[in-house]
């Protein structure tokens, strides 16, 4: 996949999961996953550049989406469900 390749290639990323869509749908998706936060740069810079990279392939719309991790609380009572 010449999409999943681009990813791979960019230092900022430790692992990438890859499903590809029907072909008669032509979708995919890419679920990536970056270094730890001292070792890469910020998510939005990394952003930019594989869109970047990705423009260069002709014939595909690309969307990404930065989603923050959740960290649970473990132990301790809150009034929320999740705790960051």
């Amino acid at each position: 996949n010449e999409l999943a390749e681009v990813v791979r290639k960019n230092p900022n990323v430790e692992s990438l999961a890859s499903v590809a869509g029907n072909p008669q749908i032509r979708q995919g998706l890419l679920v990536v996953s970056l270094k730890p936060f001292g070792e890469r740069e910020g998510a939005l810079k990394v952003i930019d550049q594989l869109y970047r990279e990705f423009a260069k392939v002709p014939g595909i719309n690309v969307f990404f989406k930065n989603i923050p991790q959740i960290y649970l609380s473990m132990g301790l009572q809150n009034k929320g469900s999740y705790q960051y």
